[in-house]
């Protein structure tokens, strides 16, 4: 935690504050590429195709 708060301030905080430090320090992942971006297109797909058969059972249709 050097450099990320003082000394003071680190025995002054609440465990829970000493985590959101530590995760604010972190490295960020790196959003989803086209890959991903399609796997969630295709599962939305698939959901809705789901659905569609599921109400037209309902509905009798």
């Amino acid at each position: 935690m050097r450099g990320w708060v003082s000394p003071r301030d680190f025995w002054d905080m609440a465990p829970g504050e000493v985590w959101w430090v530590i995760e604010a320090h972190e490295p960020r992942q790196p959003l989803g590429g086209a890959e991903s971006m399609g796997e969630l297109y295709r599962m939305l797909k698939e959901n809705q195709a789901k659905e569609r058969v599921g109400k037209e059972v309902r509905d009798g249709a």
